[in-house]
C-alpha cells in the first residue's frame, strides 16, 4: 500500500523521495484477537480474552462486567485459543464475589485468597477457559486480571510482554490500524464511547485503548502511526490528539490518517466516504463524493490534530493518499459549504506546512508509562464547547446519516 505525507496542495501523488521516507522501518502492529492466532501480547492475559459468551442472553455492562448471573447460567471467556503461551503459576485478581471454575482451564488451584487465586497452568490445545459461575449482583466479579508468572509486581507499569516489545524494537514506526480497526470500523466513535484501560478485555470492536498505543511507542522508541476511525467525532479526534500528546515521549512524532484506504472503492471505509459524501452535495457520482469526503475530512482531522498539539504541531504528521492534494481545485456546492465549518479549499493553508518525516534514526530508549494511570494527568480534560458549525436548516435524519454530528465537540479555541 502506497501512503505518503502530503507536503504540497500542488502535489498529486507521492514522489520518489516522499515515498522513500514513508517506506522506512514501519510495520502494522497485529490485531490481539484471539480468533486472528496473537500470541502473548500483555501480560496480563486477560487483556487478550474473548468477550464473556453464555448460552444464555448475558447482562453485560458497558465495561465488560457481567452483572448478574441467574441460577445455572455459566458465563465463558477463553485466552491463546490459537497461540502459544507459557506455562507456570498465573495469578487470577478480581474485585467483588463470586465464583470461577477452572475445570477447562488446564489449570490447578493452587492458593487461594479473597480476590486472589494462583493457578498452576500447563498449556493445551484451545488456550485457557476460564468459567463465572456464580457473581453476587450487588458486589459483582470485576477488574479480572490474570498474570502470567513472574509479572504479578509490575503488570501495571509496563502491561506488555518483554519479547513483545523486543520484537518491535527494530522498527522506526509503528502503525496501529489493526488495534483502532480502521479498516473495518465505520460506525459513528463517540470519545466517552472510546475504548479504555479499564474493559474487561481489550478484544472488543471499537479496539484497544489508546493508551496502550502510546505505551508501545514509549516502550520501543517507535513513532506511532493513528488510523483514526472514518465515524469518528471532532471532539473524538481533539481528545485522541491530546491524549498522545500528554503521554507520548516528546522526542517521538506521531503520525495521523483517517480511516484505512477510505480512498480506494470497494473497501467498508469508502463505502462510508461516499454516503457522508452524497449527504453533503460534495459530488453526484459516488466515487468523487468519496474522494472529496476523503480530502474534506483529513483535512479537518489534521486541523483538529494541529489544536491538541499546539505549541509541539511539528511532532504531528497526516497520512493521507496522494490524490487528496488536489482537493482544492474541486469546487463543492453552496449547500456543502454551509454545512462545514472547514471546507476543502482549506486545505491549501495547511498541507504545506505539514512536517517532512525524520530519518530513521536508532530507537530511543524505553520511557516507563503507567498504562494503568487514573490520575487527571494521564488523560486530556473533557470541557466540551459548543456545535453551531451546522446549518439550522439540516435535517435531523440527515444529521444521523452524516455521523459526525454527536453531542459533543472540541473546545471553542479549536477554531483559532
Amino acid at each position: 500500500m502506497l501512503v505518503c505525507v502530503v507536503l504540497a496542495a500542488a502535489v498529486h501523488g507521492c514522489s520518489h523521495t516522499d515515498a522513500r521516507a514513508a517506506n522506512r522501518a514501519s510495520i502494522d502492529v497485529g490485531d490481539i484477537s484471539p480468533a486472528r492466532g496473537a500470541g502473548v501480547i500483555f501480560v496480563d492475559a486477560m487483556k487478550q480474552a474473548a468477550p464473556w459468551s453464555s448460552k444464555d442472553r448475558l447482562l453485560i455492562d458497558r465495561a465488560g462486567v457481567i452483572r448478574f448471573l441467574p441460577p445455572g447460567q455459566v458465563a465463558e471467556t477463553v485466552v491463546y485459543p490459537r497461540a502459544a503461551y507459557p506455562a507456570g503459576d498465573y495469578t487470577l485478581l478480581y474485585a467483588g464475589k463470586g465464583r470461577f471454575d477452572f475445570s477447562r482451564a488446564g489449570a490447578a488451584v493452587v492458593a487461594r485468597a479473597p480476590g486472589r487465586i494462583v493457578l498452576r497452568v500447563v498449556p493445551r490445545a484451545g488456550g485457557i477457559r476460564l468459567r463465572l459461575i456464580e457473581t453476587d449482583s450487588t458486589d459483582p466479579v470485576r477488574d479480572i486480571r490474570l498474570i502470567l508468572p513472574g509479572f504479578a509486581r509490575t503488570y501495571a507499569i509496563a502491561p506488555f510482554h518483554p519479547l513483545f516489545v523486543r520484537a518491535f524494537r527494530s522498527f522506526n514506526v509503528l502503525r496501529f490500524k489493526d488495534w483502532m480497526h480502521g479498516d473495518r470500523l465505520v460506525s459513528t466513535a463517540v470519545w466517552p464511547g472510546r475504548p479504555t484501560t479499564t474493559r474487561a478485555t481489550q478484544v472488543a470492536q471499537e479496539g484497544v485503548a489508546p493508551e496502550y498505543m502510546v505505551a508501545l511507542a514509549n516502550a520501543t522508541g517507535a513513532d506511532p502511526w493513528f488510523t483514526i476511525p472514518v465515524g469518528a467525532t471532532d471532539m473524538y479526534i481533539y481528545q485522541f490528539a491530546a491524549l498522545v500528546h500528554q503521554t507520548l515521549d516528546p522526542r517521538l512524532h506521531a503520525t495521523f490518517e483517517y480511516g484505512h484506504e477510505a480512498w480506494k472503492p470497494g473497501t467498508p471505509t469508502n463505502a462510508y466516504a461516499a454516503m457522508a459524501g452524497r449527504n453533503l452535495h460534495l459530488a453526484a457520482d459516488r466515487d468523487t463524493a468519496a474522494l472529496r469526503w476523503y480530502a474534506l475530512r483529513s483535512t479537518q482531522m489534521f486541523q483538529l490534530v494541529g489544536r491538541a498539539f499546539r505549541a509541539d504541531a511539528a511532532r504531528a504528521n497526516l497520512a493521507a493518499r496522494g490524490a487528496v492534494a488536489a482537493a482544492p481545485a474541486l469546487s463543492l456546492s453552496r449547500d456543502a459549504l454551509e454545512r462545514w465549518h472547514a471546507p476543502v479549499i482549506a486545505q491549501a493553508r495547511y498541507m504545506p506546512a505539514l512536517p517532512t518525516p525524520r530519518p530513521a534514526t536508532a530507537p530511543a530508549p524505553p520511557v516507563p508509562l503507567a498504562a494503568e494511570c487514573r490520575s487527571p494527568q494521564c488523560r486530556p480534560s473533557s470541557q466540551v464547547g459548543t456545535f453551531g458549525h451546522f446549518s439550522q436548516g439540516l435535517s435531523a435524519q440527515r444529521r444521523r446519516r452524516m455521523m459526525h454530528d454527536a453531542d459533543e465537540s472540541p473546545p471553542d479555541d479549536y477554531r483559532t
